[in-house]
């Protein structure tokens, strides 16, 4: 139901643009749909595989992501101020996608190994916090600020579910905030970003119109 709502919505926001510039509205749906089916028959073999193996991969699936990520800085393809993109031919390989699945596969993995290790400084909180601002460091430099805070979420979920005290998500939590106020700060466009997300009215002609606009859109039932 969430896959058909999401076509729903990519086709309700591209058929302008898909008739425009190809002379088909359904150009940009068609694709999505393809993407839909080829995710739909990943899902069915992820189903039948032996889960047990992701922790011999852990380790091999990690150093490939952090491969791709280096790689993307190096040679990667900037749009929009962004360089995230990898091009092979007329593919495009985004690799931050592939970090959210390695890095949860690979943490897993190593809470598992650190056992009741994981509540000290020296064994659970100091090479977490390692790995995190490693994998942190290269998607921040893209920049990619919305893939980092999504993997910071998940992977501080999963240290406290793996039994961290409450003086380490004290710490995680204080430290994260620091950061993510400074982050935004530092860019202009993000501190637009939240301005915009707070009081769109502010600006009706530039940065809230997108906003806005939805928000008419949604209120008149469709564009």
């Amino acid at each position: 139901m969430l896959t058909i709502t999401g076509l729903v919505a990519v086709y309700s926001a591209s058929f302008v643009i898909g008739l425009a510039q190809f002379s088909d509205s359904h150009h940009f749906i068609i694709r999505q749909a393809m993407w839909a089916v080829l995710g739909a028959l990943l899902l069915l073999a992820a189903m039948r595989f032996d889960y047990h193996l992701l922790r011999r991969l852990a380790v091999p699936f990690m150093a490939l992501t952090l491969m791709l990520l280096l790689f993307t800085l190096i040679v990667g393809t900037e749009a929009g101020g962004a360089q995230r993109w990898l091009t092979f031919g007329g593919l495009s390989l985004q690799p931050a996608e592939f970090t959210k699945l390695s890095i949860i596969v690979y943490l897993a993995a190593w809470l598992n190994s650190r056992g009741d290790n994981l509540r000290s400084f020296e064994q659970g909180l100091l090479p977490f916090i390692v790995i995190i601002s490693a994998i942190g460091l290269l998607l921040m430099l893209q920049p990619d600020l919305g893939t980092t805070g999504i993997i910071i979420v998940i992977t501080v979920t999963m240290f406290w579910a793996a039994g961290a005290t409450f003086l380490q998500m004290s710490a995680l939590f204080l430290s994260g905030g620091i950061a993510v106020v400074s982050l935004t700060l530092i860019e202009g466009y993000r501190l637009d970003r939240f301005s915009t997300f707070v009081n769109a009215e502010s600006d009706p002609l530039g940065n809230g119109f997108q906003t806005l606009q939805a928000m008419i859109a949604l209120g008149n039932g469709g564009p």
